[in-house]
């Protein structure tokens, strides 16, 4: 029977560890010849992969239903143990649930979908973590890492702003090194080349209003923040954060993240092409 699949929508980025001496198969390679080779390094890795490392250090399996064209769709499963009652005793069983992911490896998009099935991970956060960790130890041989980002549902952000700009005393942003091309144009030159400069990941940007005031000019309209905003909710950076007068926890756009419903039958479907044209969509 058809349903609809929910997706949580994430945008990665492959970085060089560093910008010197740098090295594929024991060669050494320029940064810029390492940056043309990223995707298709990791397609390599993607393929070859019949597991993944856990963050408790144990392998999770992991399968490839389809690869063709950048679009790689595979299930990653977890072990559980489950009780079931007969005669009224507990029977204990072993179980592995699944998940599907789907990865959009073109070096203009690199988008990963991680299904949201909470029999198999709570979180699909806890799926980008595993991900992140487990593909970052097999690129490092490459001098790459991964950097993968949440993509945030702008309405629902710009919503929240709205309703809170008055009381919002700080915002904290922490964007991963410009990657993608599509994206980081939202971000100012100037910054751009200082991150480059100091091969800075993760740079921190905090905006905090004075003692007992608030911050000011929290719009759209505000271009500059505008573009930071659009490059951290594309997948650029990790969730932002809001601290609201009055409210002493911190607000995250972690609970923003886009989602995306999928129809079952198009996992199911035999015409390469047709779903070959149905993932590029989605994944753009």
């Amino acid at each position: 029977m058809k349903k609809k699949v929910p997706f949580k929508n994430y945008r990665y980025h492959l970085v060089p560890v560093k910008t010197d001496q740098l090295t594929i198969f024991n060669k050494e390679v320029t940064l810029e010849e390492l940056k043309e080779q990223k995707n298709k390094l990791f397609e390599e890795i993607i393929l070859s992969s019949k597991s993944i490392r856990g963050l408790n250090t144990s392998q999770l399996p992991l399968e490839i239903d389809y690869a063709s064209d950048d679009i790689f769709i595979m299930k990653l499963a977890v072990d559980r143990k489950t009780t079931l009652y007969k005669n009224f005793k507990p029977l204990d069983y072993n179980n592995q649930p699944f998940i599907y992911i789907i990865i959009n490896n073109n070096p203009e998009v690199q988008k990963i979908f991680i299904e949201d099935n909470q029999n198999a991970f709570k979180k699909t956060s806890t799926v980008r973590n595993i991900l992140q960790f487990g593909y970052g130890a097999l690129l490092a041989k490459f001098d790459l890492t991964i950097h993968i980002e949440p993509v945030i549902d702008q309405g629902t952000f710009w919503d929240f702003v709205e309703k809170n700009k008055k009381k919002i005393e700080r915002l904290d942003f922490e964007i991963v090194k410009p990657n993608l091309a599509n994206i980081s144009k939202s971000l100012t030159e100037p910054l751009k080349q200082l991150i480059n400069i100091t091969n800075s990941h993760k740079t921190s940007i905090s905006l905090k209003a004075p003692d007992n005031g608030v911050l000011e000019n929290i719009t759209k309209n505000n271009t500059q923040l505008n573009n930071l905003v659009n490059y951290s909710n594309e997948g650029g950076g990790d969730n932002i954060k809001m601290k609201l007068k009055g409210v002493s926890k911190k607000i995250t756009t972690s609970n923003m993240v886009k989602e995306t419903y999928i129809d079952s039958a198009e996992f199911e479907s035999t015409d390469q092409l047709k779903l070959i044209d149905i993932w590029k969509k989605l994944l753009q």
